[in-house]
């Protein structure tokens, strides 16, 4: 168990902004009895899995940027918990590449602010990300804005209400870029579904 009730960030894969040359590969994998608990209502976290915050260049119009950030956060079995202010599955700051994945499964509720899958565009390729969510999914994850710009946003043969309530719910979906795909999407009264693609 992981108990980052009080932690403000847990990042899987993520390279900081030094250099161009960063490299990380991150996973985390939950085991059937495994639990992580992290953020609370009061004091939401973030999450980040593959995060490249590299912004900057070698200095040599030969040498492009080459930082790398992947991360897997695996949680089709245990326990996670989440009270999020951001939630970002592949995201870039401005170069190199980033590929994030969150797989969900019964034992997972997130809550947040923001989700951000596949963020970031740069001269190397950007960011990807995807989002999965188990068939007939019992857990919880509810987004006030989903922005989905590269990658996939697949709720499998759930139903995703855009506003209204349910176990995969969002007030606001953002479609730039990427694949969104399930059984049955509900725009209900309240709800704003952009594309943008």
């Amino acid at each position: 168990s992981l108990d980052a009730s009080e932690a403000s960030q847990l990042s899987v894969g993520r390279v900081t902004n030094v250099y161009w040359q960063g490299q990380a590969n991150g996973s985390l994998l939950l085991g059937t009895d495994s639990t992580i608990d992290l953020g609370t209502a009061a004091a939401p976290a973030t999450l980040n899995i593959g995060w490249n915050e590299s912004t900057g260049n070698s200095g040599y119009s030969q040498y492009l940027n080459y930082s790398s950030a992947t991360g897997l956060l695996d949680a089709s079995e245990g326990t996670l918990t989440a009270e999020l202010s951001e939630l970002n599955v592949g995201r870039t700051a401005g170069r190199g590449t980033a590929s994030g994945t969150l797989i969900m499964g019964d034992g997972t509720t997130i809550n947040t602010v923001e989700a951000n899958i596949g963020m970031g565009s740069t001269t190397e390729g950007g960011a990807t990300g995807t989002l999965s969510l188990v068939d007939s999914f019992t857990g919880s994850f509810k987004a006030t804005t989903a922005n989905l710009a590269n990658g996939l946003f697949d709720f499998a043969n759930n139903t995703l209400k855009i506003g209204g309530s349910g176990a995969i719910v969002t007030a606001t979906f953002n479609l730039a870029g990427g694949l969104l795909t399930g059984n049955t999407v509900d725009l209900d009264s309240g709800g704003s579904f952009n594309y943008t693609g």
